[in-house]
C-alpha cells in the first residue's frame, strides 16, 4: 500500500500553522490545532479551513497577534470557514 496523499486543505492548514509559529513563537497554538482531513468515510476536516488558512498566511505578524491567534484559541482559529 502506498503513502496517503496530502490533501490541499491539509497543506493549507499546515502552512497557516507555520506562519503562526513564525509570528507567535512559543505561544503558537500548534498542539491545539489539527490539520488532519479524513479519508473515505471519515469526514474529519482540518481545524483551520483552507480559506482561513489563506487569510492567516496573508496577515502580518502584528495583525495575527491583534486578532488573537497567538492567545488561547477560541473561535478565531477552529472551525472557521
Amino acid at each position: 500500500m502506498g503513502a496517503t496523499p496530502v490533501y490541499q486543505d491539509e497543506f493549507a492548514c499546515e502552512e497557516a500553522l507555520k506562519k503562526l509559529s513564525e509570528c507567535c513563537g512559543p505561544d503558537a497554538p500548534l498542539g491545539r490545532v489539527s490539520c488532519y482531513a479524513g479519508r473515505g468515510c471519515d469526514s474529519t476536516q482540518p481545524s483551520i479551513s483552507e480559506a482561513r488558512s489563506t487569510r492567516i498566511r496573508e496577515m502580518s505578524c502584528g495583525e495575527i497577534a491583534r486578532a488573537g491567534y497567538c492567545a488561547e484559541p477560541r473561535d478565531t482559529l477552529g472551525d472557521m470557514q
